[in-house]
């Protein structure tokens, strides 16, 4: 019972966290005047070249702070085998914030059919907050090299921090960006 319950809060208590936040930031646009002209400038449509540089300058900071998600917490220790023996569906959690990286060419549509859009930018956006937050507050350099624990490495703090710092940019930015396109649909239909 116990590991099925952990394996239930690993994977759901992120995303039911973060879609609390997009909905309350989807209120505070609709109701709030300042707000709602946040989200008019924020959420609005912008040429592909600019789309392109987003794109690129939040994929790097995406493959940082994933490379060390991976490095600390996929390839240290007997995590690897969480990703066996769920046939990879572990790995999506691990990659989600390389997937926040599309969020700039993200157009929701005005008609309302904008749920499994909803769902995945929910997904990437609540795991690639969720391992900034670990990146940041986890001060352990140690990397294990074996299930045991016994024999491991030193990694690298300040390269740490700058993978959770990216990480943390990167979430932030699809939260606000997604919530304010999200806004900016619905109130066409209005």
């Amino acid at each position: 019972m116990a590991p099925f319950f952990l394996i239930f809060a690993y994977m759901c208590v992120p995303y039911f966290v973060y879609s609390i936040v997009f909905s309350c930031l989807y209120k505070m646009y609709s109701i709030n005047r300042p707000m709602k002209n946040f989200a008019t400038r924020i959420g609005q449509e912008v040429p592909l070249k600019y789309k392109v540089i987003s794109f690129f300058c939040l994929a790097v900071l995406a493959i940082i702070g994933t490379w060390q998600v991976l490095q600390y917490y996929l390839f240290s220790g007997a995590y690897f085998w969480f990703v066996l023996l769920t046939a990879g569906l572990v790995l999506l959690v691990y990659l989600a914030p390389i997937g926040l990286c599309v969020s700039p060419f993200i157009k929701f549509n005005s008609n309302g059919k904008n749920r499994l859009r909803k769902f995945y930018c929910n997904f990437v956006g609540s795991y690639t907050l969720m391992w900034a937050i670990i990146l940041l507050v986890d001060k352990n350099i140690k990397i294990y090299s074996d299930e045991s624990g016994i024999s491991y490495r030193n990694g690298n703090l300040p390269l740490k921090m700058l993978g959770g710092i990216g990480l943390l940019i990167v979430g932030l930015y699809g939260l606000v960006s997604i919530s304010a396109k999200y806004s900016n649909s619905y109130q066409k239909i209005k």
